[in-house]
């Protein structure tokens, strides 16, 4: 053969190239979701009610891979029990609702899209951007 790979190794050198491949692609995927994940938290601290205060700055983001998966998680890590009130908005104990303060979503809207297709293009080209 012309590359030196004689018909007995030749398991062993195609299950060496694809496990290569995999490994690329892979970190290739979570670089650009931490790229992501770090662009969607500068946006929702921009978006954020209180851009100022603690609570922009208690935003975090939370690496949850497992085998096949990578997550990012963005979260506030002080003030998680508001997140949600402020998102939707909430009751008000003497009658009607507080008003909704929408930043986790949009920031999520505008990003939903991309990195599916920056996903695609890195396995298109086997772990290269």
């Amino acid at each position: 053969m012309a590359n030196g790979v004689r018909i007995d190794q030749l398991g062993d050198a195609i299950a060496s190239a694809v496990r290569e491949y995999t490994e690329d692609v892979s970190a290739a995927i979570a670089r650009k979701t931490d790229e992501v994940a770090q662009t969607m938290l500068v946006e929702i601290a921009q978006a954020a009610p209180f851009r100022n205060g603690n609570y922009a700055r208690a935003l975090i983001i939370s690496s949850k891979d497992e085998y096949g998966k990578t997550r990012r998680i963005i979260w506030n890590k002080k003030y998680y029990n508001l997140v949600h009130l402020l998102e939707f908005g909430h009751a008000l104990r003497g009658g009607g609702r507080a008003r909704a303060f929408p930043h986790f979503f949009p920031a999520y809207m505008r990003n939903k899209q991309e990195l599916p297709d920056h996903i695609r293009r890195i396995i298109e080209r086997g772990g290269d951007v």
